[in-house]
């Protein structure tokens, strides 16, 4: 009976095991951005914690304002921190527009395509095909990671908040990402 017990055990391990290391296939017709969202943020929150800042907390106010401009550069088809709108021209005009009452807020933003190869993001003499939220979590990640004004933002002790948020254009598989961080 034991021998079964720690048998079926080691199966449930096993399994388990699996399917954490699979990686999920991104459906480009309904993407999940908490999904994504987290994925990028622990990695964030595992740097931070390594440079010995405070992590990061998810914002609501902070997720309105990204929402705002990943829709705008979709819009745009161009990436610039600056909209054209008064209500919502920088980053901070932005979480005031929202009702943020931040002393100091920051903005990172890129964009990739899902499903066509890019250059790799640590490697440009690599290309990679994204495919899955864990590829294009890393992928956005290293972009910021390896810009200086963006890494600058990913471990500013100041900083105590964030939100990502993403919008997608279907016609050209391009995938902008915004992460907003605040100081309170």
């Amino acid at each position: 009976m034991r021998i079964k017990n720690i048998f079926i055990l080691s199966v449930f391990a096993f399994l388990f095991s699996f399917t954490r290391s699979e990686k999920t296939r991104i459906d480009i017709n309904n993407i999940d951005q908490d999904k994504l969202e987290i994925l990028i943020l622990e990695k964030v929150n595992e740097l931070r914690e390594k440079k010995k800042k405070p992590l990061l907390s998810m914002n609501n106010i902070l997720g309105k304002a990204a929402v705002n401009h990943a829709e705008f550069l979709k819009k745009h088809k161009k990436l610039s921190h600056n909209q054209s709108s008064r209500k919502t021209r920088t980053p901070m005009d932005r979480t005031d527009y929202y009702g943020g009452k931040f002393s100091y807020v920051g903005e990172n933003i890129a964009y990739t395509y899902l499903y066509e190869p890019v250059k790799g993001a640590e490697n440009t003499r690599n290309s990679v095909v994204l495919k899955s939220y864990e590829a294009t979590a890393e992928y956005f990640y290293q972009l910021w990671k390896n810009s200086k004004t963006h890494y600058k933002n990913m471990i500013d002790g100041d900083f105590n908040l964030s939100k990502i948020r993403f919008s997608f254009d279907s016609k050209t598989n391009r995938i902008y990402g915004v992460q907003v961080f605040g100081a309170l």
